[in-house]
């Protein structure tokens, strides 16, 4: 009887199948929340879990290729947590994503992050606190008319600006004082509410869903 050695026989093809349920409920979530978003609908979990290997990176993947073939203007983004298991790594990360894509603006998380950086030591302020200058509209105006970025006394430095810097400050005062009065590590555990708020300025006259795809979840429940 005759082998057939391995590496003449057909190779599979790499096609995505199967998975109809899975896309069905995101799908179904996804055209809940728009039709009840100018009612304010609240932040929705859909979560998809299972061993290593079965597919759920390449079930998110596909749900980002069905979101640009479906939808006139998609609004998502996707982040790995193997890549990337810090907080504020995370959350840098969505907002670079979310700002070159769909040009949304993140003052406050700036803001806060760029305070933390230049706190935290030397090293931190070389590598966060310069770039974020660089990438910011915001921080980039205040250096522009302030020539420094205080890292206290804020609030009163930054009352000195116009525009989109003054119109800022008029909303968030109390928030902006808080950066400037808060302890480093309070600081850090806020980065996350300074994302919302700025992420729910730029959704605030929007029709479409924001959708973030965290991939490899069990490294953020197991590991975080």
């Amino acid at each position: 009887m005759k082998i057939r050695k391995r590496d003449t026989l057909p190779q599979a093809n790499k096609v995505f199948t199967d998975r109809e349920e899975p896309r069905e409920s995101f799908w179904r979530l996804f055209g809940k929340i728009k039709s009840d978003i100018s009612a304010g609908e609240d932040i929705q979990v859909l979560a998809y879990y299972g061993i290593g290997g079965i597919g759920k990176t390449s079930l998110l993947h596909r749900l980002m290729a069905e979101m640009d073939r479906n939808l006139t203007r998609p609004l998502y983004a996707y982040v790995d947590f193997n890549i990337r298991k810090e907080s504020s790594a995370v959350l840098d990360a969505l907002r670079n994503i979310l700002s070159e894509k769909y040009n949304f603006r993140f003052p406050m998380f700036d803001l806060a992050f760029y305070v933390y950086a230049k706190k935290t030591g030397e090293k931190l302020q070389e590598d966060t606190a310069g770039g974020l200058i660089d990438k910011s509209p915001f921080l980039g105006t205040v250096a522009e008319v302030l020539g420094e970025i205080p890292i206290i006394g804020i609030l009163k430095k930054l009352d000195k600006c116009a525009g989109y810097v003054k119109n800022l400050i008029d909303r968030r005062k109390r928030d902006v004082n808080t950066i400037d009065t808060d302890p480093l590590d309070v600081i850090y555990r806020k980065l996350p509410y300074y994302f919302s708020l700025d992420l729910a300025d730029n959704l605030e006259n929007t029709d479409v869903p924001l959708v973030l795809f965290l991939d490899t979840y069990e490294v953020l429940v197991n590991e975080m």
